[in-house]
């Protein structure tokens, strides 16, 4: 390895374990306070463990947990249990070069008649209806007030695995409203049932 790849590298790592640091400093209150679990974060030379949340809120299971993206950037997600799931997947992503690019390419793109949400955002749902009936318009305005880059809603069918919402914020997440705000997001849909609509 030259030195360039190996500077990098370190200074990915300096940064994830003070993200870890800063997460596990603002996390461990918020979960006191909310009656949930919280398991620090552990870096060792193999293997890293990223904080994480746990508990149950308004009777669904929830999560939040540190993450890393494609290009080693900090996240933070948000993930709720669906316990009565609608079929159908669900994944929304913020408009950037790539989605652009897929467009272009002829990816699907359900457009939800919201213009800022359309060009904020790259809409694929199966089947397409699913998209209308899980992103209402409260969801909607969340997902463009915080620096929202991923929505998945997955009816755990295909992989057969625990059907889940994922809602993902490109950045470390440490304030509490904030972290309220992607739990409420989560738990809404993961609580939509085909009679109801989320945040209508």
């Amino acid at each position: 390895m030259t030195a360039g790849p190996m500077i990098a590298a370190a200074a990915a790592a300096q940064a994830r374990a003070q993200a870890m640091a800063k997460a596990g400093h603002a996390w461990a209150p918020y979960a006191e306070q909310g009656g949930m679990a919280f398991r620090p974060g552990r870096q060792g030379w193999a293997h890293t463990e990223m904080p994480r949340l746990d508990g149950v809120l308004d009777d669904v299971r929830v999560a939040i947990e540190l993450g890393q993206g494609l290009g080693g950037e900090i996240e933070t997600m948000a993930l709720a249990v669906i316990a009565a799931p609608l079929q159908g997947h669900l994944e929304v992503t913020r408009e950037g070069l790539v989605a652009k690019l897929t467009k272009v390419f002829g990816a699907q793109d359900v457009v939800l008649g919201d213009a800022p949400f359309d060009r904020a955002f790259l809409v694929k749902a199966t089947p397409p209806d699913l998209a209308h009936q899980l992103l209402g318009p409260l969801v909607r305005a969340e997902m463009l007030a915080l620096p929202t880059t991923r929505l998945a809603y997955d009816d755990g069918s295909e992989h057969s695995h625990l059907a889940m919402v994922v809602f993902v914020l490109g950045a470390l997440v440490e304030s509490p409203d904030v972290l309220d705000r992607m739990l409420k997001v989560a738990t809404t849909l993961a609580r939509v049932r085909p009679t109801t609509s989320a945040y209508r």
